[in-house]
């Protein structure tokens, strides 16, 4: 299954990230906010043509960004299970890249980034702080 999945806030399921899906294109975006209730049933429904589509590929390349303000315990998971996905991906021969996007007085932010790079084995994971002065051009 190739093509772009974009997947926005729902009516009925509040505080949740937006999430762009290229798989043609290699790219995907997590930005916002992310607390829904069901947060895990969320993401596995969000993400389940892109486990599909990566699982067993070598040789690809993907770009993975992180933008976001605030994450609850089970959307932290969510994200674990990704990175460790990725890092596994990356393992098997494939380009992978994280970027964490965090303000700079977001230190909250900097520090689960930091978190999540030391898990990584094989996959390259940057953090990128933006100043303060981005928030207000967006």
């Amino acid at each position: 299954m190739a093509g772009s999945l974009e997947i926005g806030g729902h009516a009925d399921i509040v505080r949740v990230p937006d999430i762009d899906i290229d798989l043609d294109g290699g790219a995907v975006s997590i930005c916002g906010e992310s607390y829904p209730e069901e947060g895990r049933q969320y993401f596995d429904d969000a993400f389940e043509a892109f486990f599909a589509h990566y699982q067993g590929r070598t040789g690809t390349s993907l770009k993975v960004l992180f933008s976001l303000t605030y994450y609850n315990s089970g959307s932290a998971h969510f994200f674990m299970h990704l990175i460790t996905f990725l890092d596994a991906l990356a393992a098997a021969g494939n380009d992978v890249e994280i970027t964490w996007r965090f303000f700079e007085d977001d230190d909250s932010m900097r520090d689960r980034g930091e978190d999540f790079s030391a898990e990584m084995k094989h996959a390259r994971f940057v953090l990128e702080e933006l100043s303060d002065d981005h928030e207000d051009e967006e």
